[in-house]
């Protein structure tokens, strides 16, 4: 599964100034305020995200103003989205292992279909922003369907700092 494609262009989500045609619909939400979603940008979560079954549409949002980070927004709870990132970009290491579970659920049959993301925890200080490597999110861009992995990989954790100390990405 690649990355490039869904994080480095607009097609990987609506933009604030993004779509604008007849079929688009109106999201307020509480981070970024109003969006303005097409039917076809939203990503359905056929199992939702953990501690969130019941939440299964999505859509990323990508401003350019947030660089490499995206969110992912809930359509059903706008007050609820989880900061993502491509792991490359922090951790170019990183690579799901090969007896990953099914991905069956979400129609994965080309990997050049899929992306993956991983959830941030952004606290006050962004030096201490940290990745669930553990967990996940893999997206085939094609049929717009995701899921969350759960990774028993002992080198990943919940909480993998995304900056060194010196304040650079950890794979710089």
């Amino acid at each position: 599964m690649g990355s490039g494609r869904f994080f480095h262009t607009a097609g990987g989500g609506p933009t604030a100034e993004s779509a604008r045609d007849a079929d688009a619909v109106k999201l307020a939400t509480t981070r970024v305020g109003e969006i303005e979603v097409r039917e076809d940008d939203i990503i359905f979560f056929p199992r939702g995200l953990l501690g969130f079954p019941a939440l299964a549409r999505y859509v990323v949002i990508a401003r350019p103003e947030d660089g490499p980070f995206r969110r992912l927004q809930a359509i059903e709870r706008p007050d609820l989205s989880f900061v993502i990132a491509d792991p490359l970009v922090f951790f170019p290491r990183y690579r799901l292992p090969a007896a990953i579970e099914d991905l069956s659920a979400i129609e994965l049959a080309d990997p050049a279909d899929g992306v993956v993301a991983v959830i941030l925890t952004v606290p006050r200080d962004p030096r201490l922003i940290t990745a669930n490597l553990q967990a996940p999110v893999a997206i085939n861009t094609r049929a717009r369907l995701g899921m969350q992995l759960i990774l028993s990989a002992p080198e990943y954790t919940a909480a993998h700092c995304i900056f060194s100390r010196e304040g650079v990405p950890q794979g710089a």
